[in-house]
């Protein structure tokens, strides 16, 4: 019983910054890209289309994206990217893949 309240009152104690925060704008737009960055070159590798190595660069990438340009702590910026990467099918994924890649890149520089 003890420990329940002890629970309850560090919920009640806890940031602001844990609750869950909203994207819009660029920084959606960062988060879709690091996703389509992510997630297609996984399934490419698993394919045997492209090896390890690029896939860890595209990953870093995405990485990066999400640190430059998305606000919000960790745990916010990985549960919306986590988002994003769910609520987009395999097909819209590879989809958006293909038309905007390249885009995402010259819009997030990683550089």
């Amino acid at each position: 019983m003890r420990f329940c309240v002890w629970f309850c009152v560090c919920l009640m104690l806890l940031p602001v910054s844990a609750a869950a925060k909203v994207y819009q704008g660029k920084e959606a737009a960062a988060l879709r890209c690091a996703a389509i960055l992510s997630v297609i070159p996984s399934a490419a590798a698993r394919a045997g289309e492209i090896s390890q190595k690029d896939v860890r660069i595209f990953h870093v990438a995405s990485a990066v994206i999400i640190t430059r340009y998305v606000s919000g702590d960790e745990r916010q910026r990985q549960r919306a990217f986590t988002t994003v990467m769910q609520r987009y099918t395999p097909e819209e994924h590879l989809r958006d893949f293909h038309g905007k890649a390249g885009t995402c890149l010259r819009q997030f520089p990683i550089r």
